[in-house]
């Protein structure tokens, strides 16, 4: 590992309360890869960077998102876009409320 500071997964789970099981399924489909994989071990390492990541997809569960849906928006890695589309779904669940 190089000298910037990695958390563990477990320490990722603690700080941005999500589960392990979550965090491991995100690798899996390629939503957020660890920083760093240990290849002695395979454990996973994050940067605080990618937390920002984590809210993303959290507000995005909040908002019905699917993860194929946070996945498109992922790639493409535009601010305003993902902005604009979260405040378009926190709409469309005032209406269904409202109904």
């Amino acid at each position: 590992m190089e000298n910037k500071k990695y958390f563990s997964i477990g320490e990722v789970s603690r700080l941005k309360n999500v589960t392990i099981k979550a965090l491991r399924y995100y690798h899996n489909i390629g939503l957020l890869i660890p920083a760093y994989i240990n290849p002695d071990n395979g454990y996973r390492y994050y940067t605080i960077n990618q937390f920002i990541y984590l809210d993303i997809i959290k507000i995005s569960k909040q908002s019905n998102v699917s993860v194929k849906e946070i996945k498109a928006l992922f790639a493409k890695a535009y601010t305003n876009y993902l902005k604009l589309y979260l405040e378009q779904k926190n709409e469309e669940i005032y209406k269904e409320i409202k109904k």
